[in-house]
């Protein structure tokens, strides 16, 4: 069971780093710099990359014959 759960971190922790990147290259280009709303969009795209990293995270995970010792 530990080992799922250190794939699902891990998996969740990459999503929300590729969605804070994809947050601070819309910032960039919709609006100024270190304002409200570029600081809003590169949470929004975190938050987005968190809450899609356990969609993609299950997929990751072996099947449950695959993990129990015979």
């Amino acid at each position: 069971m530990l080992p799922e759960l250190k794939l699902i971190a891990k998996v969740v922790g990459v999503c929300t780093l590729i969605g804070g990147i994809a947050g601070v290259l819309v910032a960039g280009l919709g609006t100024e710099l270190f304002s409200l709303d570029f600081f809003l969009w590169i949470a929004g795209g975190a938050a987005a990359g968190a809450a899609v990293g356990p969609i993609f995270a299950y997929g990751f995970l072996p099947e449950s014959g695959e993990t129990e010792q015979s």
